[in-house]
């Protein structure tokens, strides 16, 4: 008992000569803390099939669970397959994702990819993805083999197959065709 006692004596002696040491001030950054109430993940990726049965893929660095249907993506990248095994790719550095209105809202650099028929670049984007269509209110420009489209909108119907531009000055450019000996 008496050796139980001098343990618990030597153990305790030393906070009772120092029993109040000075803590450093720690603060935070508090535009580095997100919301603690909001759920967040790395690299989400999210799998569907649309209401004509093609699946797709949205693919994220990093998503924040806003309300029970919606979500903010960063570094973006979906797929769609399309009747007949087409693809159209959509990346883009921010979106909006609403799975209850099947849209998604996009920003920052976008470039859609209709398999290898088109690349369409804008900043900005709306994607309704139950209807293949897509839209957008910032310049656009859209390249194929057959040339260069350039304008102030652009809005795509039918399963990605649909584009129309209009607003502002739309400016097209046709490349020659070339010859079957390559001329």
């Amino acid at each position: 008992m008496l050796m139980l006692l001098a343990v618990l004596i030597a153990i305790i002696t030393p906070f009772l000569l120092k029993p109040y040491q000075q803590i450093p001030n720690i603060s935070v950054d508090q535009s580095a803390v997100k919301n603690p109430l909001q759920s967040s993940a790395e690299n989400p990726r999210f799998y569907g099939i649309d209401a004509k049965k093609q699946p797709y893929v949205v693919q994220a660095k990093y998503a924040v669970q806003l309300q029970d249907k919606t979500l903010d993506l960063e570094q973006v990248f979906a797929q769609y397959t399309l009747q007949g095994n087409e693809m159209v790719s959509v990346i883009g550095n921010k979106a909006n994702l609403n799975s209850e209105a099947n849209i998604v809202n996009m920003k920052g650099d976008i470039v859609i990819l209709y398999d290898d028929l088109y690349s369409l670049n804008a900043q900005n984007a709306e994607l309704n993805y139950k209807d293949g269509e897509a839209s957008g209110n910032s310049d656009v420009i859209l390249n194929s083999k057959l040339g260069k489209v350039e304008a102030a909108n652009f809005e795509i119907k039918d399963n990605y197959s649909d584009i129309k531009f209009f607003g502002g000055r739309v400016k097209t450019t046709l490349y020659p065709k070339e010859s079957e000996d390559g001329k």
